[in-house]
């Protein structure tokens, strides 16, 4: 339902895990906020096209590893250049505020790789003790 509310005609949101995860309020409402910020810069960078975002997370040895991906045209040549923090410059604070986040819960936030062909995000965190 809310894939339909933020995403326009011709873009196709989807979402899958290979486990359930449980996370406290605190943590999952972080998780929440930096794949909302993501998906919606994504649906944002794809204004005009068809294409598919996909969210995957994949719980393996302890850690979360969610990928957002979108096939939209790359965050541009100014853009991809990448500063210390793994971010590009010049990014909105959008970004900026996700990486702060992630941090904060003990994860990271990573550009894995943006281009013509779309750009993909990792996010990166120690899964909760039972």
């Amino acid at each position: 339902a809310l894939a339909g509310v933020i995403a326009p005609e011709g873009i196709r949101i989807r979402a899958r895990c290979n486990k359930g995860v449980n996370l406290d309020e605190e943590t999952g409402a972080a998780v929440f906020r930096i794949l909302s910020n993501l998906t919606t810069n994504s649906v944002g960078a794809m204004a005009g096209m068809s294409g598919r975002i996909l969210l995957e997370g994949l719980v393996r040895d302890g850690q979360i590893a969610i990928t957002v991906t979108d096939q939209g045209p790359g965050l541009g040549a100014t853009a991809r250049s990448l500063a210390g923090t793994g971010l590009p410059q010049r990014s909105g604070m959008g970004l900026t505020i996700a990486k702060t986040l992630a941090r904060r819960i003990g994860g990271a936030l990573d550009l894995v790789r943006t281009g013509p062909d779309g750009t993909c995000f990792c996010l990166t965190l120690d899964q909760p003790k039972p």
